[in-house]
């Protein structure tokens, strides 16, 4: 079994060096000896972070950059969606049959935080500070977005319920300064300005279902979803331009390491690729990885992005 995950990890070292344009990048495996599908991770630092499995309710942890994963926790057979620390202690998991789950000590144990009933589904979490955050999800009985905001460090939870004619449910959080906030849905985006008393909408198309958002400044933004779909903004959200498509995989996940350089991941569900590079702030898109299995989520961690994903895909890069 050794042996096989050795050459499995020799043959991604392989796989991993590329060249886009101007310099070659080396993409590092992670070994960690689990094989299971990964499917949403957090670091508070280089050394420290937290990788949950997708279905099993496995919790890895590493304080080594990733030389060595535990296992620190075994939750319920759930599908948890979203994971987000506060601090090297506090921690918060989200996911299906409304659960909320919240750590103080670093993930070892959780406990249950209930704040809404089994119909919801919550498939995004995220801190803009220790005391402010956000969970985002659909409730199934309604067909509706839901929004869940707390100002007191997850000790209370208010439902903001946006005023505004939308169904389908929401993901991805993405906090732009203390006041400007987006989230992803299925055929829109919201948009609040104040951060969360009021919410507005930009339309896209009833097929674009968003799984991904990245601003790298106050105007410029990226939004990526199913069926190869990207879209862009240069102001600051209020419109979005869609792209021409370079796949018609599902994508999952954008980030931009600078205004010009960035990465979308996604899964080999249509066709090959997962893994999609711009060195000209998304204006084309080169394919970099082909023949790997599906990559969930680009994780940034002080000086490193990290890839996790199908079958125990972890490589990362210093950025």
């Amino acid at each position: 079994m050794l042996r096989s995950i050795l050459i499995l990890f020799s043959l991604f070292f392989c796989l991993f060096c590329f060249s886009c344009k101007e310099r070659t990048i080396h993409w590092e495996p992670v070994s960690k000896g689990h094989s299971e599908d990964l499917h949403n991770g957090y670091f508070i630092n280089d050394q420290s972070g937290w990788i949950i499995s997708y279905g099993t309710g496995r919790l890895l942890h590493t304080g080594n950059g990733g030389v060595s994963w535990q296992l620190i926790a075994q939750l319920d057979s759930i599908y948890y969606e979203d994971i987000v620390f506060t601090s090297p202690d506090k921690g918060w998991l989200c996911g299906e049959y409304g659960s909320l789950l919240q750590t103080d000590n670093g993930g070892r144990s959780w406990s249950k935080t209930t704040v809404a009933d089994s119909s919801i589904a919550f498939y995004g979490i995220d801190f803009i500070s220790p005391l402010v955050g956000v969970l985002a999800g659909f409730d199934v009985k309604i067909r509706r977005p839901v929004i869940l905001i707390t100002n007191n460090g997850g000790e209370s939870w208010e439902h903001y319920h946006p005023t505004l004619p939308l169904s389908g449910g929401l993901e991805h959080i993405c906090f732009v300064d203390d006041h400007n906030w987006f989230i992803g849905g299925m055929g829109y985006i919201l948009h609040t300005k104040d951060g969360g008393t009021s919410w507005q909408a930009a339309i896209l198309n009833e097929y674009a279902i968003i799984r991904g958002l990245f601003f790298f400044n106050k105007n410029s933004g990226w939004a990526v979803g199913h069926d190869g779909m990207v879209f862009h903004t240069c102001d600051g959200g209020w419109s979005w331009q869609q792209d021409e498509k370079f796949t018609e995989n599902r994508l999952r996940n954008v980030y931009f390491i600078n205004s010009k350089t960035g990465y979308i991941c996604g899964d080999n569900n249509k066709e090959q690729g997962s893994l999609w590079c711009t060195k000209d702030g998304g204006k084309s898109w080169h394919l970099i990885f082909d023949t790997i299995p599906d990559i969930h989520r680009i994780i940034e961690s002080d000086n490193y992005l990290w890839l996790i994903g199908k079958s125990g895909t972890m490589v990362k890069i210093k950025i």
